[in-house]
């Protein structure tokens, strides 16, 4: 039998929320960054069983009929509660729609969840049951696409969460670009497949009910030992990951208990609290975990491989972590993300355009994900979205000086795209007679013209521009040749210009635009 060791929990979690106290605007930035990506990411209890004790009651209460009269055939019980459960999902459904925006599909999905499974299942019956071969090709084209993004993508950034985390932990100038370290250190192909492989193995010992948390929590380690060294080998990083939590899965289920409470916390808040808290601080009780457990690498077979001591250092560091001391040679990204640079006026013109068609195509791909419908977004007829622009510029210009306090800068970000916001809507309502948008059903909105989830949008988008996409875009910008840039602004100005004369006196209008 395994020695079985006792963890102390609450000194994890302290360092946990140091951790997350030095590092908290980076890590709110990834944590809503990936919630995104990884389409929510998060684990809710199920509404239907523990949410409704009717439904729960009338359940039992077949089961209790059919053990009771011994006539009713299984499938006809299984068909009922089916046609139950079902009744509760989409009562459920409406309920949450009756709150509308981005946060409501990521609780939703976990009713109509589109994986690459449920996809496949489609596939098959539109070939097979429904004979529709042209929807079944593009189904089947789906799920491909679903599987290539899941494991390319979902499974190495996975890694790359870890690594952020890690070096955070002891390093306070870590950079959130740190989640692409997979693919700097060109073994992102490997990682991905050691992770498929987990995820496989995990799916059969599923079959197996009691086998299944026992292996979920023995190879729990393995995305972690990835971070620390991309140049171990799948057998090795299974066989790390088992040797690290032997004698530590009871322990670790432990810990995913007391943090349950924050799951629950996380359906109350619409997944708020977990971008805003508790995704972060989770994310620190299992690196701060991973550390203390790889402290006994000496007593692992493949303990050597876990070289990287520059990670691991005992005190916090006023800086980035030294690169040259990675296990693996680092691709460089050659960029200046200098975000306390001023910006000239030419470079501001360039930036109010490229926002405005960035928005234009965030709403019009929004409306088409959602209604499956394209519809030409916005008050204007041409491919940009003024608002966004204007408020770009706007958090770029006038909020320069608290560019170095990033929870400030954050919050006079709402400030200003509330504000711009609120006065937009309120000018096209009353002089025009007609909303573009409207929040009402929204979580705390004002008259339906700006809400706290839309304002929480803007400022992580703002947060993201000012220190990330501006400095990018204005180095590139300032390598166009003088003559070509303002050729290149005359030409937008122009033809924007022209369409806000059209457009003031024939709006765009229409069914998924503008609401009489």
């Amino acid at each position: 039998m395994s020695e079985k060791v006792k963890i102390d929990r609450k000194k994890l979690k302290r360092a946990a929320r140091k951790d997350l106290k030095a590092n908290y605007f980076k890590v709110v930035l990834v944590s809503f960054v990936f919630a995104i990506i990884m389409g929510g990411g998060y684990q809710f209890v199920s509404q239907v069983w523990f949410g409704n004790e009717e439904t729960k009651n009338e359940i039992l209460t077949i089961f209790e009929r059919d053990k009771a009269e011994g006539e009713e055939e299984i499938s006809e019980v299984v068909e009922e509660v089916s046609e139950d459960a079902e009744q509760e999902v989409v009562s459920w459904e409406e309920k949450r729609e009756a709150l509308d925006g981005i946060l409501a599909p990521v609780i939703n999905q976990i009713f109509k969840d589109k994986s690459v499974f449920n996809h496949l299942v489609d596939t098959y019956e539109l070939f097979m049951t429904n004979k529709d071969y042209g929807a079944g090709t593009i189904s089947l084209l789906t799920s491909l696409v679903l599987l290539l993004f899941y494991v390319f993508v979902k499974l190495v950034l996975r890694v790359g969460k870890n690594r952020f985390f890690l070096e955070s932990r002891r390093y306070e100038k870590t950079f959130v670009g740190r989640v692409l370290y997979p693919y700097r250190t060109r073994r992102a192909m490997r990682m991905s497949l050691t992770l498929f492989l987990k995820d496989i193995y995990e799916f059969l010992w599923l079959f197996t009910i009691v086998g299944y948390p026992i292996k979920c929590y023995q190879y729990l380690m393995i995305p972690y030992v990835l971070a620390e060294n991309p140049n171990i080998k799948t057998r090795e990083a299974f066989s790390l990951s088992k040797e690290m939590m032997k004698g530590r899965k009871w322990e670790a289920f432990k810990i995913d208990l007391s943090l349950f409470g924050w799951k629950i916390l996380e359906i109350g808040s619409f997944g708020l609290s977990a971008v805003f808290y508790s995704e972060g601080y989770i994310d620190y009780v299992w690196a701060e975990f991973y550390a203390e457990q790889r402290e006994r690498k000496n007593e692992f077979k493949y303990g050597k491989l876990l070289a990287d001591e520059a990670l691991f250092v005992s005190k916090s560091v006023d800086a980035d972590y030294p690169s040259e001391k990675s296990l693996v040679e680092l691709r460089e990204f050659k960029i200046n993300t200098d975000y306390n640079r001023r910006y000239s006026g030419r470079n501001l013109i360039l930036f109010f355009f490229t926002f405005s068609f960035v928005g234009w195509v965030w709403e019009v791909t929004l409306h088409l994900v959602r209604y499956g419908q394209f519809v030409n977004r916005g008050t204007l007829h041409g491919p940009w979205l003024p608002i966004y622009g204007i408020g770009g510029v706007l958090i770029l210009v006038l909020l320069r000086r608290f560019r170095k306090n990033p929870v400030v800068f954050f919050l006079m970000t709402m400030v200003v795209s509330g504000a711009l916001e609120y006065v937009t809507h309120w000018y096209l309502q009353t002089f025009r007679g007609m909303e573009w948008w409207d929040y009402h059903g929204y979580f705390l909105n004002i008259n339906g013209r700006i809400c706290l989830e839309g304002l929480l949008v803007f400022a992580m988008g703002g947060a993201g521009v000012t220190y990330f996409v501006a400095p990018i875009l204005d180095t590139f910008y300032n390598r166009l040749k003088p003559e070509v840039a303002v050729l290149i602004c005359a030409v937008l100005v122009a033809g924007f210009g022209t369409d806000f004369v059209y457009s003031f006196n024939h709006p765009n209008t229409g069914e998924g635009i503008t609401s009489e």
